[in-house]
């Protein structure tokens, strides 16, 4: 199943971070996430209330208890990312004319794709931050590969590196580093690490600029686009 081969990559992932051998990209830890002026171009979706909420008490919530200084996601700001275009910068890797196209393509091909579900459950460490997993079926590696494949042919290649190029996955960053987690904080991952949140279903695909952690103050919503 498509699901056991994400998982199996994730279980790669983990481990490559432990050994300090990370090779995908990587968003560096910051001292004032908030306003970080480094702007990323990306299509997500974003995770329904009641999932959120539910994040915050089964995940954020025990972690913010023993080190509440790192920057934790507000529900309102917790996403999924479907297909990054263009990885965070200052100044930006993309302009107004590369949002444009991107946003041609993305109503062009979108809807050729049917909807699915993913299922959030596994919670990872990377190198600076904290993320709930999102496993599905081959559905998304048909949708990712025809937004990467078209991304190419507008010319605005996606410039994020990745373990794969044929197997994708879902995540939800909760939790980004200020600095080197602690043992106690490292422990609680631990138990963490097969916590299940629950099913998302995946029908509306949102294209946006944002910063680092989608905060508020730097979203902009460029456009929404329906799976069939």
């Amino acid at each position: 199943m498509y699901s056991d081969q994400q998982k199996q990559l994730v279980n790669q992932m983990e481990e490559a971070a432990r050994q300090g051998n990370f090779l995908s990209s990587v968003i560096g830890s910051g001292a004032d996430f908030a306003n970080d002026s480094r702007v990323c171009l990306t299509s997500v979706l974003f995770v329904p209330a009641e999932l959120g909420a539910l994040i915050v008490k089964k995940i954020i919530e025990p972690l913010r208890a023993i080190e509440p200084e790192h920057y934790f996601y507000s529900p309102e700001s917790m996403h999924l990312t479907i297909k990054n275009v263009q990885i965070i910068s200052d100044p930006p890797t993309f302009t107004e004319t590369d949002v444009r196209k991107v946003a041609v393509m993305f109503e062009e091909t979108v809807p050729r794709y049917p909807a699915f579900s993913f299922s959030l459950e596994d919670v990872i460490q990377f190198p600076t931050s904290v993320s709930v997993m999102g496993y599905c079926d081959e559905r998304l590696q048909g949708l990712v590969q025809a937004l990467d494949n078209n991304l190419k042919k507008i010319g605005v290649p996606d410039n994020k590196k990745y373990f794969s190029d044929s197997i994708f996955f879902g995540n939800i960053t909760v939790c980004r580093f200020l600095h080197e987690p602690g043992p106690v904080f490292i422990q609680k991952l631990a138990e963490l690490r097969t916590a299940v949140i629950g099913q998302m279903l995946a029908k509306e695909i949102t294209l946006v600029t944002c910063n680092s952690v989608c905060h508020a103050n730097s979203l902009r919503t460029v456009g929404t686009y329906s799976l069939s």
